[in-house]
C-alpha cells in the first residue's frame, strides 16, 4: 500500500467535485429510487450502496460501434475511434473489481476494452455489511489487496482511504485539502469490520471444485429443465464477457457493432450447419463449466466472483450456491 488517509464522510461530495473538471466520474446514484451506476454531475449525486447491476458497461459497453465506413467516388473509407476519456469509476465493490480482473486476460488484445481500461481509475469500496445474496467469502472476500487506485472503507464518520497505485497517489495530491493521515488504529478498525463481514458470509467451498465437475453430471439436466434461457444472469454478471458482432449496411456505407451475448440464449452457439448447444441442458453445462472449470484451467482463477447477482435477477431462482454445494455432495 502506498499510503493511507482519512476523509470525513461529509466531505465526500467536495472530494468528488474536485475531480469532475478533469475526469468523467461514474458512481452509484439514485435513479427513480434505485441505486444505479451512472455519470455523476456533482458529488452530491453519489450514494454508497450495493447496486443490482455492476459498472462493467463503463469499461465494456453493452453495445459499441467498432468501425464504420462510407463509399466515396467508388472507394471505401473506413474509420474507427477508441474511447480515451479520463474516467473514474467509484463505489465499485470488490466483486466487481475482480470481475474486471477476470475480463482483463481475455480482452488484453482488444483495443476498445483496453483503451477504456487504461484510462479509467478504480475507486473500490469495501463491503462493510454482507450483501443478501453474496458468497464471496472464498472468492476474495469483502475487500481488496490489489486492483484499485483508491480503496474506501466506511469507518462510521470517516472513510479510510488506501492508495493502491501511483495514479491513486496523484488523486490524493489533488484532493489533499480534504484528507488527513490515517493511523494503524484505523487499519485495525478496518480489519475488524472485514472480519465481521466474513463471519456472516456463507462458507461455500470453491477451491478445487473444477476437479469435481463432470460432463454427464445430472445437475445440468435439472437446471436446464428449470432455465427459461432469458440470459439475465449473464447480463448481470460482472465477469461475463461473451459478445456478438454484426455488420449493418446503409445506403452510403455501414458499420460494425458489438453487443453483449449470453451462452444461455438458444442461438448463442448456432453455426451455418448446426447448433451444438441446442438444448437448455447443454447450454447450462457450458455456463457452469465455464465459470468453475474451463476458465480456471486456463487462468488459474474462478470466473465467478461470488456477487450473487445471477440469483437476484433469475426469474426461476437458480442459485449457484446450491450448484456448488451439489458438486461437493457428489464427491462424498
Amino acid at each position: 500500500m502506498i499510503g493511507t488517509y482519512l476523509l470525513k464522510k461529509s466531505d465526500l461530495p467536495k472530494f468528488i467535485d474536485a475531480l469532475l473538471p478533469e475526469y468523467e466520474v461514474v458512481g452509484p446514484k439514485l435513479i427513480e429510487g434505485e441505486p444505479i451506476f451512472d455519470y455523476l454531475k456533482s458529488g452530491s449525486d453519489f450514494v454508497d450502496s450495493y447496486t443490482l447491476l455492476s459498472p462493467k458497461e463503463f469499461l465494456y459497453p453493452q453495445t459499441e460501434e467498432m468501425l464504420s465506413y462510407k463509399k466515396n467516388n467508388g472507394e471505401f473509407i473506413f474509420s474507427y475511434s477508441l474511447d480515451e476519456k479520463k474516467r473514474i469509476i467509484m463505489g465499485v465493490k470488490p466483486c466487481d473489481v475482480r470481475g474486471f480482473q477476470r475480463i482483463d486476460p481475455v480482452l488484453k488484445e482488444d483495443p476498445y476494452y483496453m483503451s477504456r481500461r487504461n484510462n479509467t481509475l478504480i475507486f473500490a469500496f469495501t463491503c462493510v455489511t454482507p450483501c443478501e445474496n453474496g458468497f464471496c467469502r472464498n472468492l476474495g472476500g469483502p475487500t481488496l489487496d490489489k486492483g484499485f487506485d483508491l480503496q474506501f472503507t466506511d469507518l462510521g464518520e470517516e472513510y479510510l482511504i488506501e492508495v493502491g497505485s501511483e495514479r491513486g497517489k496523484e488523486i490524493v495530491e489533488k484532493t489533499k485539502d480534504y484528507l488527513s493521515p490515517a493511523s494503524d488504529a484505523h487499519l485495525k478498525q478496518k480489519s475488524s469490520i472485514v472480519s465481521d463481514v466474513i463471519s456472516k458470509l456463507p462458507d461455500i467451498k470453491v477451491n478445487g471444485v473444477h476437479e469435481l465437475i463432470s460432463w454427464d453430471d445430472p445437475i445440468f439436466k435439472e437446471l436446464g429443465e428449470k432455465c427459461i434461457s432469458c440470459g439475465a444472469c449473464n447480463f448481470a454478471c460482472p465477469s461475463c464477457f461473451c459478445y456478438n458482432v454484426a455488420d449493418y449496411t446503409l445506403p452510403v456505407g455501414g458499420y460494425r457493432e458489438r453487443t453483449w451475448d449470453s451462452c444461455l440464449l438458444a442461438g448463442f452457439a448456432r453455426m451455418a450447419a448446426d447448433n451444438p448447444r441446442e438444448s437448455e441442458e447443454s447450454r447450462m453445462r457450458q455456463r457452469i463449466s465455464h465459470k468453475f472449470k474451463y476458465y480456471y484451467e486456463v487462468y488459474n482463477a474462478q470466473l465467478c466472483t461470488g456477487c450473487g447477482r445471477c440469483y437476484a435477477v433469475c426469474p426461476v431462482k437458480i442459485d449457484l450456491r446450491d450448484v456448488l454445494k451439489h458438486f461437493w455432495e457428489v464427491k462424498k
